[in-house]
């Protein structure tokens, strides 16, 4: 990879509640990079409810990527029951990565749908995620994600002051 470290290293995907049982081998290899420099954080992608509140439990979550978005669209609960969980995660001093912004598309195609925009303004204004992270498909996709965080970034009254 050409690199001296890796910024942060999950697991992915765990649904598991005994997680931090089950993977205690993967979790100790992690532990033991982060010593010798190779990682600077270590954490985990939950996909369930048992399994984020097993990362919200943990001392070794340093890093949580999480399902949120403002209709709950491929999320792990609700949006009121999973905000008040990461928020405690957040207190723990755990980091916050956003995923499924916008639902797998599916908030922002069909009825009643929103506007990127919409999906990066509640990901900010949550104030539940450090970060957020958006797949795309297409080089446009890229641009419309730009534009929209820019969007919901002004609408919040962030500015960008110029060096």
């Amino acid at each position: 990879m050409d690199t001296d470290h890796i910024d942060s290293l999950i697991i992915h995907c765990v649904t598991e509640e005994d997680w931090t049982t089950r993977y205690r081998g993967v979790m100790d290899v992690f532990e033991e990079a982060k010593r010798a420099g190779k990682i600077r954080a270590q954490g985990v992608t939950c996909h369930s409810l048992a399994a984020l509140q097993a990362a919200a439990r943990s001392d070794w979550v340093q890093i949580n990527q999480v399902r949120w978005n403002p209709r709950g669209a491929h999320m792990d609960s609700d949006v009121q029951t999973l905000g008040e969980l990461f928020r405690k995660m957040r207190a723990r001093g755990q980091g916050m990565i956003g995923m499924k912004v916008v639902g797998q598309g599916d908030i922002v195609n069909g009825l009643r749908s929103l506007t990127p925009e919409t999906c990066f303004r509640f990901q900010i204004a949550s104030s539940a995620v450090d970060a957020f992270v958006v797949g795309v498909e297409r080089v446009e996709h890229i641009d419309e994600m730009l534009r929209g965080t820019q969007v919901a970034l002004n609408d919040l009254g962030y500015r960008i002051i110029a060096a």
